[in-house]
C-alpha cells in the first residue's frame, strides 16, 4: 500500500486531515514501469501560509498491506515540480515454526504477532507489530507519562483512553515532547536530556485512574517485509510537452472547476496566479463540467491551430510550483525471501559429536566393544596367574 500526507520538507504537515491510501496494486500485479502506479498530486500552495518551510510537497511511505504506517517516522520526501520513479524491491523474511515453538521471543530475537501488544498503536486501529511501530509505541509512552501530555504524532485513536486525562502537547510539555521525540529508541537517556513534570514526579505509576502500562523490550518481528526502494527524479512539467498530455486537461479542469468557480478559493488563487481563472473560463468548453479529457488535445485542435501561449504558459507555471508525478513501479518480477531457522537440530547435534570424536579420536563402537573385549581378557589373564606365597 501507498499512504502520503501533504507536508512542508521540515516535516511540518500543512493538512493533517490529508492523507489517502492506496490499495490499488493487486497481488497478481506484473512487474515493468508500463505496469506500475502512476499518481498525480497537487500542492496547492496557495491555500496555504507556512512561510518558515524550505519547500512544499508530500510525504508518501510504501508500507506492508497489513499495516498501517506513522508518516511522521517512516515516509520519504516528494517535492512538488519533480517527476518521481519509485523501484521497490521486497524483501521477506519469516521464521519457521519450529524455531518459534523451540525457542522464547528473547532467544529468537524476534516476537510474532499474537505474543505482543502494543499499548497505543493498536491492531484494531490498523498497526500491526514490528519493530518501527513498537519504538514510536514506547516513545508514545514514554512522553505520555513523563511530559503529562499527548503528542502530536499520536492520534486520538492511538492514545483515546487518555484523552480525558491529557491534553496535546504545548507550552512546556512540547518541549518535554520534543526532546523526548529525539531521543526515541535510546535505552538509556543522559541525565540532562531526562526532562519530566512535575506532575509526572509526584506520580509515576497512576494518574486519573489510569495505570502506567508495563514497556515492551522491542525486537524485530518473525515475519516481516522490508520495501527497498530506488528512487529517482527530474523536473516536471516539462513546458514543450505538457500541453499535449492528458494531465494537463486534468489539472486545468481540477482548478476551474474545484478553485475558480468557489469564491474563496480563487481568492487565495488568484493571488498567486492573477489571470488563471479568467483564461480557464475561457476555455470552459474543454475543461467545465460538460467537457471530458478522454480526446485531449484532439477536440483542442478541431478549434485551434497551436497551443494558446497564455493558456500553456499560466498551467506550466501553476504546475511548476504544485504538481508533483509519482510511478510507483516493481522492476524485478522475483522477490528474495530469508528463511530463519534452527541452526542445529537435535539429531545434527548427536551426528556431529559422533563425527567430531570420530575424527579426533578415532573412536568407534567396534573399537568400544574391542576395550571391553581386552579388558575381560586381561582380567581373566590376571586371575589364572599362580600367585607364589613367601
Amino acid at each position: 500500500n501507498l499512504s502520503f500526507d501533504k507536508m512542508n520538507s521540515n516535516g511540518t504537515l500543512q493538512n493533517k486531515t490529508f492523507e489517502e491510501t492506496w490499495f490499488g496494486i493487486e497481488a497478481h500485479s506484473l512487474n515493468g514501469e508500463t505496469n506500475g502506479l502512476d499518481i498525480m498530486v497537487d500542492a496547492e500552495q496557495f491555500n496555504y501560509a507556512y512561510h518558515q518551510a524550505n519547500a512544499a510537497g508530500f510525504r508518501i511511505s510504501l508500507h506492508h498491506h497489513n499495516s498501517k504506517p506513522t508518516i511522521s517516522f517512516s515516509s520519504q520526501l516528494i517535492h512538488a515540480g519533480t517527476e518521481t520513479i519509485i523501484d521497490i524491491k521486497p524483501i521477506v523474511t519469516f521464521t519457521t515454526d519450529h524455531a518459534i515453538s523451540k525457542f522464547s521471543p528473547e532467544d529468537r530475537g524476534c516476537f510474532t504477532q499474537d505474543e505482543v501488544r502494543l499499548n497505543h498503536l493498536k491492531r484494531k486501529t490498523g498497526f500491526h507489530y514490528d519493530l518501527n511501530n513498537c519504538i514510536i509505541d514506547e516513545g508514545i509512552r514514554d512522553i505520555i507519562w513523563n511530559c503529562r501530555c499527548i503528542p502530536n504524532f499520536a492520534s486520538s485513536y492511538d492514545a483515546e483512553e487518555y484523552f480525558d486525562v491529557f491534553p496535546y502537547c504545548t507550552g512546556k510539555g512540547l518541549f518535554c515532547a520534543n526532546n523526548r521525540t529525539k531521543l526515541m529508541g535510546m535505552k538509556k537517556i543522559s541525565k540532562g536530556n531526562d526532562i519530566v513534570s512535575p506532575e509526572a514526579l509526584e506520580g509515576p505509576e497512576i494518574i486519573g485512574g489510569i495505570s502506567k502500562p508495563k514497556s515492551i523490550n522491542c525486537l524485530p518481528s518473525c515475519n516481516f517485509q522490508d520495501n527497498y526502494n530506488q528512487m529517482s527524479n527530474a523536473p516536471y512539467p516539462q513546458k514543450q510537452m505538457f500541453f499535449y498530455q492528458k494531465t494537463f486537461c486534468d489539472v486545468a479542469s481540477h482548478v476551474l472547476q474545484v478553485t475558480c468557480l468557489n469564491e474563496e478559493r480563487r481568492s487565495l488563487i488568484e493571488k498567486s496566479f492573477p489571470n488563471i481563472c479568467h483564461i480557464l473560463i475561457d476555455f470552459d468548453r474543454f475543461f467545465g463540467s460538460n467537457s471530458s479529457c478522454t480526446e485531449w488535445p484532439k477536440n483542442f485542435f478541431k478549434e485551434y491551430e497551436e497551443p494558446i501561449s497564455l493558456l500553456k504558459d499560466e498551467l506550466f507555471e501553476y504546475g511548476k510550483q504544485n504538481l508533483a508525478l509519482i510511478h510507483v513501479m516493481m522492476q524485478s518480477p522475483y522477490t528474495t525471501k530469508i528463511k530463519r531457522d534452527v541452526a542445529m537440530t537435535f539429531t545434527n547435534y548427536v551426528a556431529n559429536t559422533g563425527g567430531l570424536l570420530g575424527l579426533c579420536l578415532g573412536f568407534s563402537f567396534i573399537s568400544f566393544i574391542e576395550i571391553i573385549f581386552w579388558f575381560c581378557f586381561c582380567v581373566k589373564k590376571l586371575r589364572k596367574m599362580p600367585v607364589s606365597i613367601a
